[in-house]
């Protein structure tokens, strides 16, 4: 599953830099050879659009529960606008809100439910809810049988980046079977400037003993090692703290800490983690615990610090904000123990969920399925330079993805394993291991907790997991 997902990646990597490659060189296709395929997209258009007109879903109403963040809303409106080209007569309802489980929550408990829920990752109470308590629509019968938007040779799973509907993030039981439609696939990492860092004269390092030599130098210099999102999304410093704990423990152990083994907290690698990140609280930005995420990364934007844990829709997010004279987003993995450990990145996809109390569960899944298409490849990466996790979407996005974007790229789909992950839900558990880990962590680099009792903190909350799902 990793070295294909990372491939995809580094596959758009490869078309942005064959698309600039031929523009630059002048190269063209003749009006004449264009027009054919041209014509024949054309037609099946029209076909589709004439064929969804008194469709079984005439009539019917679409509701969509968005999480409002770093892709904004314009991917969304020209998704919602595109979809209903073909279908003209389904009437489309859109929430969004920065706390949209805030909004949907009374809702649902009232018995309103929408269609699709996407939320702010597994951090989310309200998704964390539906997912322990086995409120989702399986989607598994679905994914494969339906035809893909494109070819009607392919069903909709054939054309999903090979090894990610199996992962734990959309098969979240371990089952086997799918609640979680990916709709777009994201890395995440060390994000930093590489002019500042050229300029002090740094390379991003490979072990942890080098990245604190830096951090001396820099704070030698007044300048503070790092920030994040602490006021409100801590839970970016998984970003890296989770690569990290691949490098150390290696992929089948790390998968065993998000199925909450509580033999991995007993390790002397997984103690070093967590000493190694209170050591980071030592370097942190002063004032980064009232921060949050946009803050944050302006913060870092301006050099008032080295890097930020954070992921590639970074640079689309932040478009608009100051930044210091010759920014270059480069993104890395984090640094290893020892020379020679595998570096390991932070794969996410984006996940949309389906609730199994909503009314149109097929509709939904159209929607989805439309996203797939290379109409919904094109507004994604248009609109929010993101990639939606379908083969071949890399060579459709590569003219629209934004040069940030690619930066980042450059250098991490070069040095790093992608690593997806998600925790296995246990219905009855209250407890948020992200809370638990990341809101924590804020105690450590404060000092007003130890590691040890960060550790017996993580320790309660695995024995509380453990417990629910006896």
């Amino acid at each position: 599953m990793k070295k294909s997902m990372k491939a995809i990646i580094a596959m758009m990597l490869a078309a942005v830099t064959c698309v600039s490659l031929l523009s630059g060189c002048g190269a063209s296709t003749t009006e004449t050879q264009a027009a054919a395929p041209q014509a024949a997209a054309e037609a099946t258009q029209a076909a589709r659009e004439a064929a969804a007109q008194g469709s079984m879903f005439a009539g019917k109403t679409l509701k969509l529960a968005l999480f409002e963040g770093g892709y904004g809303m314009d991917c969304w409106n020209q998704t919602v606008e595109a979809f209903q080209k073909y279908y003209p007569d389904v009437t489309i309802e859109v929430q969004h809100n920065p706390q949209i489980g805030d909004v949907v929550r009374p809702q649902m408990i009232a018995g309103e439910y929408p269609d699709i829920y996407y939320c702010n990752g597994d951090n989310d109470e309200l998704f964390r809810s539906l997912l322990n308590e086995k409120q989702l629509w399986d989607m598994t019968d679905w994914y494969n049988s339906t035809p893909s938007w494109d070819d009607e040779s392919k069903t909709v799973a054939d054309t999903i980046v090979a090894g990610l509907l199996s992962s734990t993030t959309c098969a979240p039981y371990r089952d086997g079977r799918i609640y979680g439609a990916p709709f777009v696939l994201t890395s995440r990492g060390v994000v930093y400037n590489r002019t500042l860092w050229e300029k002090n004269g740094w390379t991003f390092p490979e072990t942890w003993d080098e990245l604190f030599t830096i951090l001396d130098e820099a704070k030698a210099k007044g300048i503070a090692g790092w920030t994040y999102a602490a006021a409100n999304a801590p839970d970016y410093v998984q970003s890296m703290l989770m690569p990290s704990l691949v490098s150390a423990l290696g992929v089948e152990k790390a998968l065993a800490f998000v199925d909450y083994d509580e033999s991995i907290l007993d390790t002397p690698e997984f103690k070093q983690l967590l000493e190694t990140y209170a050591k980071l609280g030592d370097y942190l930005l002063d004032g980064t615990l009232g921060l949050n995420h946009t803050e944050s990364q302006a913060e870092f934007m301006q050099d008032k610090c080295l890097f930020i844990p954070n992921g590639d829709w970074i640079s689309a997010e932040m478009a608009d904000a100051p930044r210091t004279d010759g920014f270059v987003w480069g993104m890395a993995a984090p640094p290893v123990n020892t020379v020679g450990e595998t570096h390991y990145s932070r794969s996410s996809p984006g996940i949309l969920t389906v609730p199994a109390n909503g009314g149109e569960h097929e509709l939904a899944m159209e929607f989805i399925r439309f996203m797939y298409s290379k109409e919904g490849i094109e507004i994604w990466a248009k609109t929010a330079s993101q990639l939606i996790p379908v083969e071949g979407a890399a060579e459709i996005a590569a003219p629209y993805l934004d040069e940030g974007f690619a930066s980042m790229h450059a250098e991490l789909d070069n040095s790093a394993t992608a690593f997806a992950y998600a925790w296995t839900p246990i219905e009855n558990s209250k407890v948020s291991i992200n809370d638990v880990i990341y809101k924590t962590y804020a105690d450590v680099v404060t000092k007003k907790i130890t590691v040890d009792q960060w550790l017996e903190t993580i320790r309660e909350a695995f024995k509380e997991k453990n417990a629910a799902r006896k």
